[in-house]
């Protein structure tokens, strides 16, 4: 009889570990972005910067984002190229999401835990698609673009994944890093 007890109490803590093991688990139901910071590199010196303001465009990003379905992955990869998107909202919270082209992801600051998205190439690509398509319209959403790979003697300004221009997007929302 105690085997049975020690074999049912093992079982149950057993599925209680693979169930929270599974999914990794966001909640940002109240989260309502109204402007985005992205990165796009494309290859490995390669970096654009862009600031979106176009709620609409950041909408349909965030929805993108919102919806992946991510999972734990402890042989996730990290891709070649990615998107760094930083969301913010009117209430001074940001949220940091990184989707590289492989499928995988991470979460704020957090680059040495990557998720795999079953679905992650095709939102990367879609992803591309419309920041690509609002670009292509607003010039001016281009703050930067760092080429590393050009000779030395080319003027290249470098890239720090956060450029000055953000902090006038921090001047117009008011925006509060801790919460990333």
């Amino acid at each position: 009889m105690k085997i049975l007890k020690k074999s049912v109490i093992f079982v149950i803590v057993f599925c209680i570990v693979l169930s929270l093991a599974g999914c990794a688990s966001r909640s940002y139901d109240n989260f309502d972005p109204v402007a985005l910071y992205l990165v796009d590199q494309i290859k490995k010196d390669d970096i654009y910067e862009y600031e979106i303001f176009d709620e609409a465009t950041v909408k349909q990003m965030w929805n993108i984002t919102y919806e992946l379905e991510v999972e734990n992955d402890e042989s996730a990869e990290i891709g070649e190229s990615y998107l760094l998107m930083k969301f913010y909202d009117k209430d001074q919270y940001t949220v940091l999401f990184t989707l590289y082209n492989n499928g995988t992801c991470c979460f704020n600051r957090d680059y040495d835990v990557l998720y795999t998205a079953p679905n992650g190439r095709a939102a990367y690509s879609e992803l591309c698609k419309i920041f690509e398509a609002y670009t292509s319209e607003n010039e001016s959403a281009l703050i930067n673009h760092t080429d590393n790979s050009a000779s030395s003697t080319e003027s290249s300004t470098e890239s720090n994944t956060e450029s000055s221009k953000d902090e006038a997007l921090r001047e117009e929302l008011p925006i509060d890093d801790s919460a990333a």
